[in-house]
């Protein structure tokens, strides 16, 4: 990749939709960014609070920002409307109540050129706040994934083991992997299936070592919203993966990668079951039953012996007394996580 760029034009593609309490941090820290050679697109997705109308402000202003304004369809759609309107060689993706560090696009852009990579991640830390982020540098970094380079069959292999999070906002991408792949429409958890497909014509990956995203998690936000639409889209999700990855063995991937992501899909199936146990309602219900037709199912492929036991005491609470698995989800467990990170905090 040295020379192929001379610094390139990097489009940032933000999906928006009633963030108006967030969105002029997450735009502030495009504004702020060290490298001056960019676009923003902010994809209005249907708004019915002030998002858009801020939008057309930072527009105004300053004319690397581009609005697109459309009905409501989803983050996929809206993220699909950037990179359908992009002009750069390069593409970065910024969520409306996140923010980047000021050198993060200097910074992947420099990797990228240097280590002549398709794609470059860098490390980031999660803000549980509804007011302004703010960074101490204590906070944990993630992905777990070590700084350096990777070819395209360590970095599949380092994706299935969950060292690389799916996620697109903390990455920088040359635009030609994106050339006929779009996220899927209409679909919640829409980053797992775009970045294994991603991934799988990605032959040199880059880790920068230093967090240069910062995400928010929030309470309302799509992610932390139970609804029927987001579960079975974490089903579609999850099973995308498990066939994408069955589908590869033994060429890229072991039986190991395979039974790892079975049993994860079979643990976050027995939460979703205790998080929609006291929902009321006929489509509840019916989910509920589908929910247990699926944890069932999926316990035959991995067998519950080989799970964490976390999960085989969920499994053996989904069993036995399922009353039960919504009080230790919302209770017991966050406990029990609040003590081990103490104790390790205080061992460390």
């Amino acid at each position: 990749m040295k020379n192929r760029f001379h610094s390139p034009l990097v489009s940032v593609i933000v999906p928006v939709f009633n963030v108006a309490p967030y969105i002029r941090e997450a735009l502030d820290s495009v504004v702020s960014q060290t490298y001056k050679n960019l676009e923003c697109f902010l994809v209005d997705d249907g708004s019915t609070d002030d998002s858009g109308k801020i939008c057309d402000e930072y527009a105004a202003r300053d004319d690397r920002f581009i609005v697109i304004h459309q009905e409501h369809q989803g983050v996929s759609a809206a993220r699909n409307a950037g990179l359908d309107a992009m002009r750069g060689e390069l593409v970065a993706f910024l969520d409306p109540d996140d923010a980047y560090r000021p050198e993060f696009v200097g910074s992947m852009v420099e990797a990228m050129e240097r280590e002549e990579a398709d794609i470059v991640a860098c490390k980031y830390t999660i803000h549980y706040t509804t007011k302004k982020i703010t960074a101490t540098g204590h906070e944990k970094t993630y992905p777990t994934i070590r700084g350096g380079v990777y070819d395209w069959r360590a970095t599949l292999k380092e994706l299935a083991d969950s060292k690389i999070n799916v996620s697109v906002w903390n990455k920088l991408y040359i635009r030609e992997l994106w050339k006929d792949i779009r996220f899927p429409v209409g679909q919640l958890h829409e980053d797992n299936e775009a970045t294994y497909r991603i991934f799988e014509f990605c032959k040199k990956f880059y880790v920068v070592n230093q967090p240069l995203y910062l995400h928010r998690k929030r309470p309302g936000s799509i992610t932390t919203t139970i609804s029927q639409i987001s579960i079975n889209d974490q089903i579609l999700a999850n099973s995308f993966v498990c066939s994408f990855i069955e589908a590869r063995v033994p060429e890229f991937f072991t039986k190991a990668h395979l039974q790892k992501h079975r049993q994860g899909f079979l643990n976050s199936m027995i939460i979703n079951f205790a998080r929609c146990s006291y929902e009321s309602g006929d489509e509840w219900k019916t989910l509920r039953a589908e929910l247990k037709n699926k944890i069932i199912e999926l316990e035959k492929e991995v067998g519950i012996k080989n799970c964490a036991p976390r999960t085989r005491v969920a499994f053996f609470m989904f069993k036995n007394c399922p009353w039960l698995l919504s009080p230790a989800y919302k209770f017991v467990w966050p406990l029990l996580r609040s003590l081990r990170d103490f104790l390790k905090g205080r061992r460390g």
